[in-house]
């Protein structure tokens, strides 16, 4: 008898871990940040989940999001500057939604000319998307909703060189 209940008690655990392990799974995307584009918020080498998105999921203004990078089979991370049917501006390193100027607290210097001034003008389910690190990351990219694979999440870091470990959210809506 106490085989048996130590045998059921072995199958519940089994179980409980394969179910949760599905619902992780399902659920979360995991993601390794290869580059600084998205530093201070998110360092290189970052390890980090990320919630899927579903087809209802709503994506809002500053969320950071996953998407498939058109060059390689790494996900691009990018911050959500842009909203469909918005225009999006970013003059002398500033961001404009609309003509109106939009306060955000990440890093906005920029390091190419052509890219301090320009003007997107969004369609339906579109988004715009850029790093955080504006001096060190690629120009904005437009991105469909379906090409957006999750969004938020948390992160977990081992800090090379100070031989330290921290684990934080970042849906960072400074």
């Amino acid at each position: 008898k106490k085989l048996n209940l130590f045998l059921n008690i072995i199958l519940i655990v089994s179980i409980i871990i394969c179910s949760i392990a599905i619902v992780f799974k399902s659920t979360f995307l995991k993601v390794i940040v290869v580059g600084n584009s998205m530093e201070p918020t998110i360092e290189d080498g970052s390890i980090g989940y990320m919630v899927k998105v579903k087809a209802d999921s709503k994506i809002d203004r500053f969320d950071i999001v996953a998407c498939q990078d058109d060059f390689g089979p790494n996900y691009l991370i990018k911050r959500v500057v842009g909203l469909p049917n918005e225009k999006v501006s970013l003059i002398a390193n500033r961001l404009y939604i609309n003509d109106c100027e939009i306060s955000q607290d990440f890093s906005f210097t920029m390091k190419d000319e052509d890219f301090k001034n320009t003007t997107f003008n969004l369609k339906d389910n579109e988004y715009l998307i850029v790093g955080d690190n504006r001096a060190n990351t690629m120009e904005p990219i437009i991105r469909s909703k379906e090409n957006i694979i999750a969004k938020n999440g948390f992160c977990c870091v081992w800090r090379r060189g100070k031989n330290s470990y921290r684990c934080f959210a970042f849906n960072l809506r400074k």
